[in-house]
Parts: structure tokens; C-alpha cells; sequence
């Protein structure tokens, strides 16, 4: 660098780079978005158009090596230019946990740009529950029943009367409108049921289910134990007294 040149200190987020078009070539382009129901709407919005504004100070320019390095304006009129007027969108989840793989799939019908999904599962498959509150932990553990990753509270299109807008995820199990209404009431799975429900293929082959029915059945056939004997007691649905015990009031 020449001592006579003034070096430009800014942190990198602050300059912008530009790759010169190349046949056969992409560019990458970050967003940074909040998945909740699979609306995409928000990041389609900033990459429909490659919209290139030079920056002040110095434009860190990148071209094919032993090409030459044309001028600024020909790079952002070029760049500009190589947008396609249709947008066509793969949206990949490569961990698609609790809630994230049907929001992929959601995605294919509430983004006409998103022609394709590619989702790789995970390990964590929870649903969240769409008209009971969660059954998480017990509510001193947990105060208010909602899973940590939940956005903000949102009333569900069908709910049942044990059921209110701040424990219920609209997106949640089940996803389908018959089985959400089924029977006026709904069909409804407890966490195991859900947990269990949405397992990848390989955990349900003979060695794998086997080990994976044992599991959960000791555990919950322990918790039946648990409550027959009254060593504990099922927890209301109504917890908004969440400081007080979950031990139902005795007959006097």
C-alpha cells in the first residue's frame, strides 16, 4: 500500500464487494430472517432484484483471475442488468428441527418463488401444539408452559376450550384443517406421541423401534405408576397461577 494512500479502516460488514458477472457463476447473498410459519415473503423481497449502489469510500472488486477489472460504473450497471425478471427458489433446511420441516414444506404454498425444498432432518423432530398448551415441564420449571423458541403469542384458527391465544401455536399439530376440527374437537397427541410421530425412517426399522417403544413405555408406564399412587399429581391446564401448587384442592 502507498504510505501516501489513506487506509480505509471501516469493519468488513460496512464494505461491500462485488463479483464481476461470469457465465456459469452465482453470487451469494445473506438475509437474515425469522422462520415462523414458513412465510418467506421477507426474504424474497430483498433478492428479487440485485439491486448495486456504490458505496462510499473504497468497492472491493473481484474478477476472473488474469482478466481485467473493468470500471465501477460498467460493474453495478452489469450486475444490476444480470437479474433475472423471475425469481425460482430452492429453500434448503439443512437442520430442520422441532417445528422447521413442515414450515419447509409450508413454504412451497405460501411462496409462489419457492419452486423447490430440500430439508435434511434432525435428531429433535417436536411439534408444537396447535389446541392444547404445551406439555413441557412442570410449570414452576417453566412458568408460563411456552416453548423457548415460540414467537410471539398468536390465537389458534380452531381452538378447544381448554385452549387460549397464549399457550397455542396456530402452525402447530395438527397442521391439517380436517384433523384440527375433526369431531368439533380436534385430534390431538400428547409430546411422546408427537416426539415419536415425526422420527426419521431409519429409527423405526425392527433393532431401532424396538429399543425406541421400550424406552418410552417404561418411562410412561412409570409415570402411571407415579400418578395411581398419587406420588404426584397431574398438572391443570389452567396455569396461570403458576406459583401456587398443581395439587388439586382436597373435599373438606
Amino acid at each position: 500500500m502507498d504510505r501516501d494512500e489513506e487506509a480505509d479502516l471501516r469493519p468488513a460488514r460496512d464494505l461491500q464487494t462485488i463479483y464481476t458477472p461470469t457465465d456459469g457463476k452465482g453470487y451469494i447473498q445473506y438475509v437474515e430472517h425469522r422462520v415462523e410459519d414458513g412465510d418467506l415473503s421477507d426474504v424474497v423481497s430483498q433478492i428479487e432484484k440485485l439491486k448495486v449502489s456504490a458505496p462510499d469510500g473504497k468497492l472491493n472488486v473481484i474478477s476472473e483471475p488474469g482478466s481485467a477489472t473493468p470500471a465501477k460504473e460498467d460493474i453495478i450497471s452489469r450486475v444490476s442488468e444480470s437479474a433475472p425478471p423471475e425469481i425460482n427458489l430452492m429453500a434448503i433446511s439443512i437442520h430442520s428441527c422441532g417445528n422447521l420441516s413442515h414450515h419447509g414444506i409450508r413454504s412451497l404454498l405460501l411462496n409462489p418463488s419457492v419452486q423447490a425444498i430440500a430439508i435434511v432432518g434432525c435428531c429433535y423432530n417436536l411439534l408444537s401444539e396447535r389446541l392444547t398448551s404445551p406439555s413441557y415441564k412442570h410449570p414452576l420449571l417453566r412458568p408460563n408452559l411456552r416453548a423457548l423458541n415460540l414467537p410471539s403469542p398468536s390465537p389458534s384458527p380452531s381452538p378447544s376450550p381448554s385452549s387460549s391465544p397464549a399457550s397455542t401455536d396456530a402452525t402447530g399439530f395438527p397442521m391439517s384443517n380436517r384433523l384440527a376440527t375433526y369431531n368439533k374437537t380436534g385430534i390431538t397427541l400428547n409430546i411422546t406421541s408427537r416426539m415419536m410421530g415425526v422420527q426419521a425412517p431409519a429409527k423405526l426399522d425392527r433393532q431401532g423401534q424396538r429399543l425406541l417403544l421400550h424406552r418410552h413405555f417404561y418411562r410412561a408406564l412409570l409415570q402411571k405408576l407415579l400418578l395411581d399412587y398419587g406420588v404426584v399429581h397431574a398438572i391443570p391446564l389452567d396455569t396461570s397461577d403458576h406459583m401456587t401448587s398443581s395439587t388439586p384442592a382436597q373435599p373438606p
